[in-house]
């Protein structure tokens, strides 16, 4: 069982009492088999502070074995508690890449589960679908696996490629359920999909000097359930000459009628490629690839929304080294040409930490309801090559649960960390002196803080920032002056809740400071 602390960044977390009475309604609506001895969870998640409450409801559920973190970008608060917290689970040396040759991944779930033990795949973008053949062929992963629960679009497409290639006379022994395309999963994804903006304009502004309303031509490529997110938040942003492409005729009608300028051709989509000073990617299946990227406007920067391997083809680029920095990779052509990949080519979101608030909850919910589902099932007679869904009666079931906890519920601001409530202001800032005699803040966390309209706070250990609409003003050495007009509220990851802060005691404890320094 993981420590009762939680790790800093969800510790003060107001919406903390809603999300662990949450999980325990789910819990209890959709129990487990009490005949059954705990089941051994394997999981593939995202190492993010959305994660924390959803493995403690797990717990409660049966006995987490393995933890496959997914992804390059990792918050390191919660890297190093999953460390400490399932100390031989948290495998941090399994990587998709490994589990892709089916030998491994076999080797890799036999050495979690003994041979009397049942185990379940929670799964994140289909990572034991590789392996999908030999998983039926071993004897002792037949007769352990109850069954495969997936959490995305991409893992299902790739778990559904992998039923059609098992040959006439290889069954499936365990049923695969997916909460990819299910209604809850679709609010969570049109949230992910505002996220993926406001961190391209975030890395744009901080990285690049630019942002995303200088942008001539944008382009989205693929309108589906976080491709409608994008064109959400590109709209309330007003960004100008936004073009869009998908094959599906009733997506790119939907995006014409909302007056996005569209695509649905080879040739339309070329086009795009060349024109576009900024393209986001969310086909989940490999939206530029080949030549493609030689076709692509000098200077162009590509926004993926998911893995680089799923969604960017770069074996052409291969030849290329990149310069990289921060959160950007840029290749050189040949040609001169430039193309500049955000946060290297993965999902841009996860750079601030993909932050859409307790959306989240409710689809992890429905992968606990899936899991339920395939522990119960019957297994004599289940010989299925299709993946199955959550039912609309358990779906709305999940909703109203969710609604009773988080009626109220909105996005927190990009990039924001929980802080807890009752800790004072001055107790987040580590102040110091420098060789100036000047009151210098180190901050231990990022905040987010709204004041009017829209005000950041940011806090590194060599800059101390505060932004607002209508100014910036940057204190590189991280000195303070005595006062700042820094007002009230601080929101918490995931809460809507406010930290009153008062900008009086950022001055008091500079006083003190100053005045413990002078009577040494």
């Amino acid at each position: 069982m993981p420590p009762k602390k939680l790790p800093f960044t969800v510790q003060g977390n107001d919406d903390r009492l809603h999300t662990e009475n949450f999980f325990k309604d789910i819990t209890l609506k959709y129990p487990i088999d009490s005949s059954k001895s705990r089941v051994k969870i394997i999981i593939v998640l995202h190492v993010l502070a959305t994660t924390v409450y959803y493995l403690r409801a797990l717990e409660e559920i049966g006995d987490i074995v393995a933890i496959i973190p997914k992804g390059s970008h990792k918050d390191p608060i919660i890297l190093q508690w999953l460390r400490d917290a399932y100390p031989g689970i948290f495998t941090e040396n399994i990587s998709k890449e490994y589990l892709a040759s089916s030998l491994n991944a076999v080797a890799f779930l036999k050495s979690k589960i003994k041979e009397d033990e049942k185990a379940v795949i929670l799964d994140i973008g289909g990572y034991f679908a590789p392996a999908l053949r030999e998983l039926n062929q071993d004897l002792i992963t037949r007769k352990c696996l109850l069954g495969i629960v997936e959490d995305t679009e991409n893992g299902q497409q790739k778990y559904e490629n992998a039923l059609k290639q098992l040959p006439s006379v290889i069954m499936n022994y365990f049923p695969i359920y997916s909460s990819a395309r299910v209604t809850l999963k679709r609010m969570e994804d049109f949230n992910v999909g505002k996220s993926i903006v406001n961190a391209t304009d975030t890395l744009l502004r901080s990285e690049v000097s630019s942002m995303l309303e200088r942008m001539q031509q944008t382009a989205v490529l693929g309108v589906g359930k976080v491709g409608e997110g994008i064109l959400e938040e590109l709209g309330r942003r007003r960004v100008k000459n936004v073009s869009v492409y998908d094959t599906n005729l009733e997506r790119i009608g939907i995006a014409s009628s909302r007056g996005f300028d569209i695509k649905h051709t080879e040739e339309g989509r070329k086009y795009l490629l060349q024109a576009a000073d900024i393209i986001f990617c969310a086909t989940g299946n490999k939206a530029i690839n080949g030549n493609d990227w030689f076709s692509l406007k000098d200077n162009v920067f590509i926004a993926s929304c998911t893995s680089k391997d799923d969604e960017l083809d770069l074996s052409a680029l291969k030849d290329f080294t990149p310069q990289k920095f921060k959160h950007v990779s840029v290749y050189t052509l040949p040609n001169g040409k430039k193309i500049n990949l955000l946060a290297h080519g993965d999902g841009i979101n996860f750079v601030y930490g993909a932050v859409i608030g307790p959306y989240i909850h409710s689809v992890q919910a429905s992968v606990i309801a899936g899991m339920r589902l395939v522990i119960n099932a019957r297994r004599d007679d289940f010989h299925s090559k299709q993946i199955d869904i959550l039912d609309d009666k358990t779906e709305k079931e999940i909703f109203e649960i969710w609604l009773k906890h988080y009626e109220s519920a909105k996005p927190a601001p990009l990039g924001a960390l929980a802080l807890n409530p009752q800790t004072d202001f001055k107790q987040a800032l580590e102040p110091s002196i420098n060789n100036n005699n000047q009151t210098s803040f180190k901050a231990k966390t990022v905040i987010d803080a709204i004041n009017g309209g829209h005000t950041q706070v940011k806090n590194t250990a060599t800059s101390f920032e505060i932004n607002n609409a209508s100014s910036h003003t940057a204190y590189n050495s991280a000195t303070l002056p005595a006062k700042i007009n820094l007002k009230t509220t601080i929101s918490s990851t995931g809460t809507g809740s406010r930290v009153e802060v008062n900008s009086n005691k950022v001055a008091q404890t500079i006083n003190e400071h100053q005045h413990k320094k002078h009577k040494k």
